[in-house]
């Protein structure tokens, strides 16, 4: 398809003439390679999630704008450039979602959802948040420690008991309001 693309501005100059019969030129494919999904959906979650205070949430308004963008540009024959607003207000996008394959469609929309909630989930997680920390702590102690301190607070560190990260997880639940209800029953 790409030898034949249509600029979204043609396609708007003609509606406005009243030629209707634009919408016959343009073509959309039917089925994609799953190697390609793949790279949308990986496109489309990294253009949809938003870091807000440290954690990572879903932009509803940036999942759409992606979604529509990768749809008419792997689905379609259409370059829509910079022209998303006019594209939309003249029913170009809808009219290639709309004729384009449902199955194809919802394939992308689930499966990038999937991405951006494992992101979000990861990152934001008790494990993702200590992590970080811990990551920027140890950045800050190598900068700031003579190497042979360094070797004493790793070999303290190898002491560490993981089975007590679960009352880690209880104190920060506890700090943040949510386990008081336990704290008091006790």
């Amino acid at each position: 398809m790409s030898e034949n693309r249509i600029k979204v501005t043609e396609i708007i100059e003609k509606i406005k003439n009243g030629d209707e019969s634009i919408f016959k030129e343009i073509k959309i494919k039917s089925y994609l390679p799953i190697s390609t999904k793949r790279l949308m959906c990986e496109e489309i979650a990294k253009n949809s999630i938003v870091e807000q205070d440290g954690m990572k949430v879903k932009d509803s308004i940036a999942f759409t704008i992606a979604f529509d963008l990768m749809i008419v540009q792997f689905y379609s024959n259409v370059d829509i450039d910079e022209h998303y607003d006019e594209a939309c207000e003249y029913g170009i996008i809808d009219y290639i979602k709309d004729n384009m394959n449902l199955d194809e469609r919802e394939f992308i929309s689930e499966h990038s959802y999937y991405m951006i909630r494992n992101e979000i989930d990861t990152h934001n997680s008790l494990v993702g948040v200590i992590n970080r920390n811990l990551t920027n702590f140890i950045n800050i102690i190598e900068k700031n420690t003579s190497p042979k301190a360094m070797k004493s607070i790793l070999k303290e560190a190898q002491k560490l008991d993981m089975d007590k990260i679960p009352m880690i997880k209880q104190l920060v639940e506890t700090l943040n309001g949510n386990g008081i209800n336990k704290i008091n029953k006790n």
